[in-house]
């Protein structure tokens, strides 16, 4: 099968590698692009190819106002599955599909070969590793606001925002999906398949960066609708056998021949307009889409990203803000918390106002009046009552 490369293809790839750094020619960062590009259309790579890598980049050119290193960003969504296997012993280890790790270990590499500084190619790098496993920081649990990956969050949410597509072209997603794993007996894939759903269901939020909540709700739709259907499935198995199922699952992919990530190039020349990748619609966009083989445990957010439309220097002032407020807020319930559980203090007993006539003005005047009529007053010779005592509290 042929794949035509889109023409704004090779063009994005070059921009993103000479924005890092390489002081490489055009010539060679196309010839690099091309490389990258057939690792993407293994025959292996059903749904995992070309188009999946198409996809994600387009999902994260929406979010890309959020980031603070756009460029590696786009580098990162390059690189984030250029290794991948659907082996057998893998797939029941958990570990087939994209290979994050190593796809890590691979950018870095070709990415100093391309001329790109140490820091900015192991940036890379940690950027697609993180894909799979969970941040240490979560933003609900630090204050040090600074450790929250924004650019992280972005790429997780890109990756993840290729679900929001349409019904029946998430229908064509897992059969596509189906395909890749052919060589596994449907019961087992259809387990494993609902456990990577359910939990995904399962989670309080599936997108974090501001700009892709607009995908939760078409996202969960999908899952949902999954689940049923896998639910019917095993419920089938259940009912009937596994041979029943074999059966069907022929009928289950029959639908899933349009998928265009598999197969040879043809490269289309890159001398056109060096046009960017264009930001992706909420649904209407491709026949298939991300991977939730490998998909790391989200971070719940602790709290909102900052405006997309501030400066570098008014982002870093409002994480410093922030900082300072959450701070203030510890001191402040640290003290709260003293005050309550302070011992009660006793007050010293305090003579109670007597009032009698004065010689001058028979009026009575209180002990406590101001000093123009307290000359007057004289105090009770008996002791008065003392005052209940009352907790302090410290500010």
């Amino acid at each position: 099968m042929q794949f035509e490369v889109p023409q704004w293809l090779p063009p994005a790839f070059v921009r993103a590698v000479q924005g890092a750094g390489s002081p490489l020619p055009r010539e060679d960062l196309v010839a690099a692009c091309a490389a990258i590009l057939e690792r993407w259309s293994t025959p292996d790579r059903v749904y995992h190819g070309v188009q999946h890598l198409i996809d994600t980049a387009a999902m994260l050119e929406t979010l890309i106002p959020e980031t603070h290193e756009p460029g590696l960003v786009r580098l990162a969504a390059w690189y984030h599955g250029i290794v991948f296997s659907t082996d057998t012993t893998m797939a029941y280890n958990g570990n087939a599909g994209e290979d994050e790790a190593s796809s890590a270990e691979f950018a870095r590499a070709d990415l100093l070969r391309l001329g790109v500084c140490e820091k900015k190619a192991k940036r890379v790098a940690d950027l697609v590793k993180g894909l799979r496993s969970t941040p240490e920081t979560r933003p609900d649990e630090s204050a040090q606001l600074d450790a929250i990956d924004i650019d992280l969050l972005a790429l997780r949410d890109a990756h993840m925002g290729t679900l929001s597509v349409d019904p029946q072209r998430y229908k064509k997603y897992t059969a596509c999906i189906r395909k890749e794993y052919l060589h596994i007996p449907v019961v087992d894939f259809l387990q494993a398949r609902r456990k990577i759903v359910e939990r995904l269901l399962g989670r309080s939020k599936l997108f974090i960066t501001p700009l892709a909540q607009q995908w939760e709700e078409p996202t969960r739709e999908n899952l949902n609708a999954e689940a049923i259907r896998l639910a019917a499935k095993l419920e089938v198995v259940e009912r009937e056998g596994a041979e029943h199922a074999a059966l069907d699952d022929s009928a289950w992919i029959a639908d899933s021949s349009a998928s265009p990530s598999t197969g040879s190039l043809t490269r289309v020349s890159d001398d056109g307009p060096a046009a960017r990748i264009p930001p992706a619609q909420r649904r209407d966009l491709r026949d298939t889409l991300s991977s939730l083989e490998a998909c790391g445990e989200r971070i719940d957010p602790g709290e909102k990203a900052p405006p997309a439309d501030l400066t570098s220097e008014e982002l870093k002032q409002r994480k410093r803000e922030l900082l300072a407020a959450k701070v203030r807020k510890r001191v402040e319930d640290r003290h709260s918390a003293r005050a309550r559980s302070a011992p009660a203090v006793q007050q010293p007993p305090v003579a109670a106002p007597v009032a009698v006539a004065s010689p001058v003005n028979p009026v009575a005047v209180s002990s406590d009046a101001p000093a123009c009529a307290s000359a007057t007053a004289v105090a009770s010779p008996s002791p008065a009552a003392p005052v209940a005592a009352v907790p302090t509290a410290t500010t």
